[in-house]
């Protein structure tokens, strides 16, 4: 598409549509096509040259001729744990609510998830758990679940950092807000088993009475009343 000042006035379909996968520089204004000649080249002058990674729409070409920087903005509104006090040595998962505060619609990376960081992380920063969101659309939001985020095995207060387009592939207005923390708590959960019963006398004689050891272990992570045993004899 052509436009002069902000109205399309052009349209070309150009069969040449692909970037060669290689390692040549990008030439924006000349073409090698026909050796580089001087006639292959842009007659006049380039000023703040953009690349974008979709179609501008006429509105979007409106905006930047009226000076507007159209450009998504994402940023967390909302995190949910399920459960809100995950167990050790368990798993949980995240509800996350992103909202895109921006001009535009735009492709809001991927959602990493840290189950346990106080501290704001860099862009690519290697998480605990990462999903695609995909594009949202201004004025919009969208609830990602994040499943499997591990609790790890330390019972207590914990902080769960979230991150959308935590990779900074998409330009925003403004870039400071795209992380979250949460506060959560993780619990013990005890689990008790009968790992043993030993019988004494062995083979208790009729109308008599015996005794019974019974072993029992808690495999869980918490300290908790085991409550009281039960036996049937028969």
């Amino acid at each position: 598409m052509k436009h002069i000042d902000g109205q399309k006035v052009a349209d070309k379909v150009d069969s040449y549509i692909n970037f060669n996968n290689n390692n040549d520089d990008l030439r924006i204004g000349w073409t090698e096509e026909d050796g580089g000649a001087a006639n292959s080249m842009f007659k006049g002058a380039m000023d703040d040259i953009r690349l974008y990674s979709r179609a501008l729409t006429d509105a979007d070409v409106q905006e930047l001729f009226a000076g507007a920087i159209s450009q998504p903005d994402f940023s967390i509104t909302n995190i949910a744990l399920s459960p809100t006090a995950p167990a050790a040595n368990g798993t949980f998962s995240a509800l996350v609510t992103v909202n895109n505060n921006g001009d535009i619609g735009g492709d809001a990376g991927k959602l990493s998830i840290w189950a346990n960081k106080s501290v704001l992380q860099v862009c690519g920063a290697v998480a605990d758990k990462s999903v695609a969101v995909g594009r949202i659309e201004p004025g919009q939001s969208t609830v990602v679940t994040v499943t499997g985020i591990p609790a790890g095995s330390v019972i207590g207060s914990k902080k769960l950092l979230a991150f959308i387009d935590a990779a900074c592939s998409t330009a925003e207005t403004d870039e400071t807000n795209n992380q979250t923390i949460k506060a959560y708590n993780v619990i013990g959960i005890s689990d008790f088993v009968v790992t043993n019963i030993a019988i004494k006398p062995a083979a208790p004689m009729p109308n008599t009475t015996f005794s019974v050891m019974v072993t029992i272990k808690n495999q869980g992570t918490a300290v908790v009343n085991a409550g009281k045993l039960a036996l049937w004899v028969n």
